[in-house]
């Protein structure tokens, strides 16, 4: 051994000791942090520099069926301000009083507040903000989202519906379908630089967003636009409380256009009262009236207990049954059949349920003709009405259910029950939508759904001609038009206040075909309580409303072929 290493033997030790125990050390936390904490240390790191940014995946289109976009996605802006930190506070008023249109002090006071999150503006659709999105502000932060717009405003409002401020459906189509709609979140990974920057992750897969199915409705916006033109006309000229209305194809199914006035705006839905909301052609039910006696006559004409040529004695308007006096508005005598629906005598009416029919078979035509139970159409809060079951009626009833009392029913219910006359005898099933297209899960094409066969095909055309000849002479003469064949059949009925039969206020409706010699709409329109008085009849409010509807119909749209019958008896396998 060198002198050197003796003189320093023990320092050499010690320091060869030191290292060892170092290295050891070392190796040991290595060992501890690789294998026995990995995944604690590996969570630390990825929450320090990787990040997860959710991204909602776009939310689909509604369409009308000529693919027009009426409800379709936005991108809008809101702008924050921590007032507990330093902000250019001269910058924010000037510019936002002058985007906004407001005065400087309605932003002083909003800035008066001290909060880490002042809202000065929210929701603001880019175009109306893109001054203040493109110019860097100090303290102001700018949060985008995408919001829904519907560019048709008040047409179809209550059936189209809303999305709430977290694009879920509150009303509508866009409630119904809302799982349709809207899309799967998806996530991006971004990684936090050394400066705090964060950028894409490039070695990390982002689970990317699924946009939600884009659907189709039956609706014809330009349709939808003519009737509740008419109804809003309507109810401001004789001071109504509200009407609704629905426009459908009766080979089909399809709802081309579902009306409630007064609307309301969909980019401001919050602005309005809920009554406003309310898909009325659904929701609501009412007694139809004399709608309802084209079901009685139908039932006594396919049972083969009466002919439209039969007599009844009308006893000159007025006639006394189970003890309640009835009334005709116009007086007759002598009436066939035919004239009895023609002219909506309650007496004649009356006579024919209780002598020929009776009330087992009205009871099973409403319920056939759709009455009592729910249409089935797609959208929320739908009535199924009232129908009370047999064993529940009264001597009497079969006679006021025929006159469209003691019976409650929506106006979407009378539409389809007068597609069966339009159509050779079929209850159908209502269609509000055409298709859904988008993810193959809900890939989706409506085709006609045929309920029941009703009646024959000569028993619905015997009853078109006589509520064309209801038209052309009888209660219906205002809704005709010079040169065109229109079928159809006035209602009128008393509302209901507190549960008690009101005896002032009225619903005015109207049941329509048009063109009758080969029907391609059901039109049935309902006014609600209107206060010009003599202006409650069916025959003299809801009947112009159809006659102007069909005009605009033959002067605006193209001539289209119509459809036969014997396409229902395919789908109905008959």
């Amino acid at each position: 051994m060198t002198i050197f290493y003796q003189e320093y033997r023990f320092r050499i030790i010690i320091v060869f000791c030191f290292f060892s125990l170092l290295i050891a050390t070392i190796v040991g936390k290595l060992f501890y942090i690789h294998i026995i904490k990995n995944d604690y240390y590996e969570n630390l790191v990825n929450n320090q520099f990787l990040k997860s940014k959710i991204i909602q995946g776009s939310r689909g289109f509604i369409l009308d069926r000529n693919g027009e976009n009426i409800a379709k996605n936005k991108t809008a802006f809101s702008f924050l301000v921590d007032t507990n930190q330093n902000y250019d506070k001269e910058k924010i008023l000037n510019i936002f009083s002058k985007t906004f249109q407001q005065k400087k002090s309605y932003y002083e006071n909003i800035l008066a507040k001290k909060s880490n999150g002042v809202v000065l503006e929210s929701n603001v659709p880019l175009a109306d903000c893109r001054n203040i999105v493109d110019t860097k502000i100090n303290g102001l932060s700018k949060f985008s989202k995408t919001i829904r717009e519907y560019p048709y405003n008040e047409l179809a409002a209550q059936v189209i519906g809303y999305t709430d401020s977290d694009s879920k459906g509150v009303s509508g189509v866009e409630k119904y379908f809302d799982n349709i709609l809207k899309g799967e979140i998806g996530k991006k990974k971004l990684v936090k630089n050394i400066n705090g920057y964060l950028y894409e992750n490039p070695y990390e897969d982002s689970d990317l967003p699924q946009s939600g199915s884009n659907i189709t409705l039956s609706l014809d916006m330009r349709l939808q636009e003519i009737l509740q033109d008419e109804l809003l006309k309507t109810i401001k000229e004789i001071k109504a409380e509200s009407a609704n209305g629905v426009i459908l194809n009766p080979f089909s199914g399809e709802i081309l256009a579902m009306a409630n006035v007064p609307s309301l705006d969909l980019n401001n839905y919050f602005n309005y009262d809920i009554s406003y909301h309310q898909n009325r052609t659904v929701i609501d039910s009412y007694e139809p009236g004399s709608t309802f006696k084209s079901i009685a006559i139908a039932c006594g004409i396919e049972e083969s207990l009466i002919h439209e040529n039969d007599i009844f004695d009308c006893e000159n308007g007025s006639y006394y049954y189970f003890g309640k006096k009835l009334n005709d508005h116009i007086k007759h005598d002598d009436l066939t059949v035919a004239e009895i629906l023609m002219h909506s005598s309650n007496v004649g009416i009356s006579k024919i349920v209780d002598k020929n029919i009776g009330l087992k078979l009205i009871y099973k035509y409403s319920r056939d003709f759709g009455y009592g139970n729910k249409t089935g159409i797609y959208l929320p809060g739908e009535a199924k009405g009232l129908l009370k079951p047999l064993k529940k009626w009264r001597k009497s009833s079969g006679t006021f259910v025929s006159m469209g009392q003691e019976v409650l029913g929506s106006t979407l219910q009378t539409a389809m029950a007068y597609s069966v006359f339009a159509n050779g005898g079929y209850l159908l099933k209502p269609q509000i939508l055409k298709n859904i297209s988008g993810d193959e899960v809900y890939e989706f094409n409506a085709e006609p759904f045929v309920v029941r066969k009703v009646i024959s095909e000569n028993t619905a055309t015997r009853i078109l001609r006589i509520l064309e000849a209801s038209v052309d002479y009888g209660s219906g003469k205002e809704a005709g038009i010079n040169g065109y064949k229109i079928a159809g059949k006035t209602g009128t009925s008393q509302t209901f206040k507190n549960g008690v039969l009101s005896i002032d206020d009225f619903i005015a409706s109207f049941a329509g075909i048009f063109p009758s010699n080969e029907p391609k709409y059901v039109c049935v329109v309902a006014i609600k309580r209107p206060t010009v008085k003599g202006k409650h009849w069916g025959g003299i409010v809801a009947a112009p409303i159809i006659r102007n509807i069909f005009a605009r119909v033959i002067n605006e749209f193209e001539e289209e072929k119509p459809i036969n019958y014997n396409s229902l008896a395919k789908v109905a396998g008959i």
